[in-house]
């Protein structure tokens, strides 16, 4: 059964998997294709509703996906559990159930929470980070700031150190996409008068850092060469700004920071300079996550759990 000659892409987005869709009557492989024939988000709220409805058919849907495709509705499955103030056991239940139905597919589901406090507000970034097979990762992202206007979620999909592509929405809306190929990034950003849509020409090899996420500096450091040391320069995509620039990444060596459990580590320190427009201070740990981001000219710190009382 073709189901693309037949879907009403109308009805379907309108419903988003509710009554006008049964799901149940259709096999894996026709629910994979009515996925593939909707949106990015409209697509994950059509699996978050197949995946509450019956779990374990949801997960055999998986397999008729591409690896790309089944992580990022995995991921959205993430993003929607980040709202639960229970995201953390929401997350590990369902790494266990689908390490029982596509164990071949999520390796691993870490997840991170940073504390934001900023000259004019504070706020939190949830973190879900999930490994799939063959270098294949995905990031999901919740970032609230308390006292101002903010609420952001973003995915990342990279092999490796190389970004594949990345999303930032808010709302159900999605504001910045950015799709990386060699040399190149396709970008494309949703303005008050419309949608703006570029191919942008990039230095390879490009990392991603976007403004107000701050676990990319943690993937940032992972291009740094520990053999080399010393100053050395690194090729940055902004994706809300839709340009790349160069910074300059230090290791400073090691500095005593007391941890939450009242213990001292000698953590790894780091510089990022942005410039000249920001220069930002990082404490991570042997096992490369941030336990503190810190840029002193605009009131800037960031504290991850290992820290945070």
């Amino acid at each position: 059964m073709n189901m693309d000659s037949c879907v009403d892409h109308k009805k379907v987005n309108a419903s988003l998997g509710e009554a006008a869709v049964d799901t149940t009557r259709l096999s894996a492989r026709e629910s994979a294709t009515l996925l593939r024939a909707l949106e990015g988000g409209d697509r994950e709220e059509l699996f978050r509703a197949m995946w509450e409805r019956d779990a374990g058919r949801a997960s055999i849907l998986l397999l008729e996906m591409q690896e790309q495709e089944a992580l990022e509705l995995i991921c959205g499955l993430c993003l929607r559990n980040m709202e639960s103030e229970s995201w953390e056991a929401r997350n590990s239940s369902l790494l266990r159930q689908l390490t029982i139905s596509v164990p071949h597919l999520v390796q691993e589901i870490r997840n991170y929470v940073y504390e934001i406090s900023t000259a004019a507000s504070s706020g939190t970034e949830r973190v879900s980070f999930i490994k799939g097979e063959g270098g294949l990762n995905l990031n999901a992202s919740m970032t609230r700031f308390l006292r101002v206007s903010l609420f952001r979620r973003t995915k990342l999909t990279s092999r490796g150190s190389r970004p594949l592509s990345y999303r930032e929405g808010a709302g159900g809306e999605e504001h910045v996409r950015a799709t990386f190929r060699e040399g190149a990034v396709k970008w494309k950003v949703s303005l008050a008068s419309g949608a703006l849509e570029r191919e942008i020409k990039v230095k390879e090899p490009v990392s991603i850092l976007d403004n107000f996420v701050w676990h990319h500096f943690s993937m940032l450091l992972a291009r740094y060469d520990e053999s080399r040391g010393g100053n050395q320069k690194v090729m940055v995509f902004i994706p809300s700004m839709g340009k790349e620039i160069q910074c300059s990444i230090c290791f400073e060596g090691r500095r005593r920071i007391a941890m939450k459990n009242g213990d001292v580590m000698k953590a790894r320190y780091y510089t990022v300079d942005l410039q000249g427009k920001a220069f930002v201070e990082i404490w991570i740990n042997d096992a490369g996550s941030a336990l503190l981001l810190c840029e002193k000219r605009q009131g800037l710190t960031v504290i991850g759990e290992e820290l945070s009382d």
